[in-house]
């Protein structure tokens, strides 16, 4: 393996770390930038919170996070539906490997890739994805205001007229802007059972991928001889 893949796989390690630390601390963090900026809050409460929100580790902030490629780690031109540069986007839709897409023949200026649909089944998981990515964007617009309004629902020194209130709120958002509503899917052939997080791919894709050797850093294990099990690891 040479030294690029393996940036790439270090660069998508850590990526994933941060995301995962993100989401973690994502509700706790956005909280006490709230109360940090709310004015009705004595001066105390918002220096404890604001506080409170330097301690946090730097790494659970969104802003830590870039969108890379799970194929090679480049974080340029990286499409957000698939998650890969527009290199990998380009090769892998020019053999025809990603689900509904082609070159279109209407637009011979540029010759971009748009979704053109086949049959039946790759239709069904065009749409799904396309609809979860709609869903993904609605619960981002949506998320603060979603979770303060659930917080000042739980908030026990609030009076029962500003819960009510809040409640209220909390009952007119849009229903498809809760993160409820959202499945991994997997982004090749739309399949939302035992989806990989890290290359949001289902194991079908994954298994068929790692066995041409099309993922970065990936490999078969041969440790296990007892079993002879297709397992991967990551290098």
């Amino acid at each position: 393996m040479h030294s690029g893949t393996e940036q790439g796989v270090k660069r998508n390690s850590a990526d994933h770390r941060r995301r995962l630390l993100a989401a973690r601390f994502e509700l706790r963090r956005k909280l006490y930038k709230a109360f940090c900026k709310d004015p009705e809050l004595p001066s105390e409460m918002r220096e404890k919170n604001r506080y409170k929100l330097s301690k946090l580790p730097r790494n659970s902030a969104f802003t830590r996070i870039r969108n890379r490629c799970v194929f090679t780690g480049r974080s340029r031109s990286v499409t957000e539906l698939f998650r890969m540069s527009r290199i990998c986007f380009r090769g892998l839709a020019n053999k025809g490997e990603l689900m509904g897409i082609k070159k279109s023949s209407w637009s011979a200026r540029n010759q971009m890739l748009l979704f053109n649909v086949g049959h039946s089944g790759t239709e069904q998981g065009v749409k799904r994805n396309s609809a979860d990515h709609r869903r993904r964007l609605l619960a981002a617009r949506f998320e603060l205001r979603r979770k303060l309004y659930k917080a000042f629902c739980k908030d026990p020194e609030l009076p029962s007229e500003m819960r009510e209130k809040n409640r209220y709120k909390l009952s007119k958002l849009p229903r498809n802007s809760a993160f409820t509503r959202i499945r991994n899917r997997c982004v090749f052939t739309g399949r939302s059972r035992s989806v990989t997080e890290l290359f949001r791919m289902s194991r079908i894709c994954f298994r068929g991928l790692a066995n041409k050797g099309e993922l970065m850093g990936i490999k078969k294990s041969s440790w296990s001889a007892r079993n002879q099990k297709l397992l991967f690891m990551l290098v």
